[in-house]
């Protein structure tokens, strides 16, 4: 999935802007009408929950029937997709694909004549693409572009905490809600705190941010890895079940490994701040899931994945029978790999 602080089809997400990014903007704005239309948005999009994000759309497409060449508005509806996918947002019909098409469509208008903001939403395109220099080179294109907006600074902040910098991460958060303060930020700072290792503070900073962004799982997750940092494993646990409970009012499955779930945050695979997530929830006692190898309805094959244990392999194993109305039987392993019947 320690003080304040790409290609884009894979998915892209990005963070939230501010009226101060809106009032610096260099483009200018041909229509009264299509402004006004665009602040309506901007007013509900600011609120960033689900049902706020389905309400801004209509007002950004109308600027944007008022004003075609409105970049502001392109980046604003880019943003709004993105950060839909992101969260686990439905705010459009046919689901998740119609929303990466739609922001893959209005990124690319607003990269006519970029924003920060459109600059932004790139730079996290290339973290998910583990391209994290040319994410950091798109996070200073957006700092320099315009000094005076929070979303360069946003971006750096996001990228300094996947190359191990976390203390400067705070920096740039905190020079961002300078510029345009925001609740949102609170996620930011807290995710810097967690990788360096302030964990009781990571705790209190997520607790608070998730006061206000009840739709948002993903603090839920970082707290549970926190607290099995301190130890308190009850507190782990209600944490991954908090994080199930929103993914589930999201029409999205419980998921049933928090390790497995670790991939939300795009941090480096195999890197430190990686390691970090996975050592709390080990830590909590969450367990490792095998690796699926081949199955069937006559039995299935498991790899035991490094730092898992071997009875929720039997587990998994004991599970995929029971689907099929048959119990489970070892033939035979050959570590880490067990093969199973089910019969």
């Amino acid at each position: 999935m320690k003080q304040l602080f790409g290609v884009l089809c894979a998915a892209i997400a990005a963070f939230a802007v501010s009226e101060t990014a809106i009032a610096t903007s260099p483009l200018p704005v041909n229509s009264k009408d299509a402004h006004e239309a665009f602040l309506e948005g901007w007013e509900r999009y600011q609120l960033y929950t689900r049902d706020d994000f389905i309400n801004a759309i209509p007002h950004f497409e109308r600027a944007l029937e008022l004003n075609p060449d409105y970049g502001r508005a392109h980046a604003a509806l880019a943003a709004l997709y993105i950060e839909s996918w992101w969260n686990g947002w439905r705010v459009v019909d046919g689901q998740f694909p119609e929303i990466n098409k739609r922001a893959r469509e209005q990124l690319k208008q607003a990269m006519q004549n970029p924003t920060p903001l459109a600059l932004r939403t790139v730079s996290f395109n290339h973290i998910i693409d583990n391209r994290l220099d040319d994410a950091m080179a798109q996070a200073q294109r957006a700092v320099d572009l315009d000094p005076n907006d929070p979303n360069g600074y946003e971006a750096m902040a996001w990228v300094l905490i996947r190359v191990g910098r976390p203390a400067e991460s705070l920096g740039f958060t905190e020079r961002a809600d300078r510029l345009g303060p925001r609740s949102r930020h609170l996620f930011n700072v807290g995710e810097a705190q967690f990788h360096l290792e302030r964990y009781e503070e990571t705790a209190a900073t997520l607790l608070k941010y998730s006061d206000s962004h009840s739709d948002d799982s993903r603090p839920f997750l970082y707290l549970a890895a926190a607290y099995g940092h301190l130890g308190q494993k009850q507190n782990a646990k209600t944490a991954f079940e908090t994080f199930n409970k929103i993914r589930v009012s999201l029409d999205h499955p419980a998921a049933s490994s928090a390790l497995d779930q670790v991939a939300i945050f795009y941090l480096k695979d195999g890197g430190s701040e990686q390691e970090r997530v996975r050592e709390g929830l080990l830590k909590a006692g969450f367990e490792v899931p095998p690796e699926v190898v081949e199955e069937s309805s006559e039995g299935i094959i498991l790899k035991k994945a490094a730092g898992g244990a071997v009875g929720r392999v039997y587990a998994a194993a004991k599970e995929h029978c029971q689907k099929y109305g048959k119990k489970s039987s070892i033939v035979n392993s050959s570590f880490p790999s067990y093969v199973f019947n089910c019969r």
